[in-house]
């Protein structure tokens, strides 16, 4: 059941919903996304940010992997926002050793979705993790 609320910052409309795992945007079964990502099953993740250009990073080695996925994977999303941001974008594109492929697209730390940002809850970890590979 979906209800439209109103919210008193700049005419935000947000439409609440249950909050649900990262992952389950991925897979009706989140344990599965588990074992897709096993570290020893990607090859690689390449990061990109938006500063004034936008700039990526990749990273090959095994525990920062685990724990890029580990942050993700720990991430709740809630409602949908109207919230958007166009020069504020982060994706973390995971590249399987079999060459399948998995990206998390962000926009101000909201998770987008198709045509659709949500707000989120416990990312901070990976927002952490996001500045440490900005100065790699």
């Amino acid at each position: 059941m979906l209800v439209m609320l109103a919210a008193g910052c700049a005419g935000q409309t947000v439409k609440q919903q249950e909050s649900r795992g990262l992952m389950e945007y991925y897979s009706a079964e989140p344990s599965d996304m588990e074992t897709v990502f096993a570290s020893e099953d990607v090859a690689s993740i390449t990061y990109s940010y938006t500063m004034d250009t936008v700039m990526e990073c990749v990273i090959t080695d095994a525990e920062e992997i685990k724990a890029v996925y580990d942050a993700l994977a720990a991430i709740r999303v809630e409602e949908e926002t109207e919230e958007r941001a166009t020069d504020s974008d982060d994706y973390f594109q995971f590249v399987l050793q079999n060459g399948d492929n998995y990206t998390f697209h962000f926009e101000h730390h909201h998770f987008v979705n198709g045509d659709k940002a949500y707000l989120l809850t416990n990312d901070k970890e990976l927002w952490k993790l996001a500045a440490i590979l900005r100065q790699k």
